[in-house]
């Protein structure tokens, strides 16, 4: 009988290695390998930044390639993504994110004004912005060699 996986984690760390393309957009192929690398340093960014309690990550993106990175450096370290619905008005979305205890919020330049004056409890450094000028040096500075960094 085969190996049988039950997490998205140990099917990431699977790709490893794997020259086959991963993901594929208008503008730029990604190998699997390419893929889980990404993930594999959002996951760390994300552990980087952790602070006590439990690790939820809200992600308000369209769907872009980050999204999915973010996805799977959940999954390899732990953490939960809760989807930051944008359809939702103002008071709605503060709610939400508050009750989801988000700890980092994933978001473009267009999410992060949107957010800017609600009260989330949560602080300007807690938030990254995928196509803000930072952001692609942070995740940089992140990048490990992929495997489970679960605690």
């Amino acid at each position: 009988m085969p190996d049988v996986r039950t997490d998205i984690a140990s099917l990431l760390l699977d790709r490893v290695g794997d020259q086959h393309l991963g993901l594929r957009t208008r503008d730029r192929d990604w190998t699997w390998d390419e893929v889980v690398a990404e993930s594999a340093a959002r996951g760390a960014l994300a552990e980087a930044m952790r602070v006590d309690g439990p690790l939820h990550i809200g992600v308000l993106l369209d769907n872009v390639p980050d999204f999915l990175f973010w996805l799977g450096g959940a999954a390899l370290v732990g953490a939960t993504i809760v989807g930051i619905n944008p359809t939702r008005g103002a008071a709605e979305l503060a709610a939400e994110i508050r009750l989801a205890d988000c700890q980092l919020i994933v978001t473009d330049t267009a999410g992060a004004q949107r957010l800017r004056d609600l009260d989330l409890g949560l602080t300007r450094e807690r938030f990254l912005v995928v196509d803000g000028p930072d952001y692609a040096a942070q995740v940089d500075a992140h990048r490990v060699a992929p495997r489970l960094h679960r605690k």
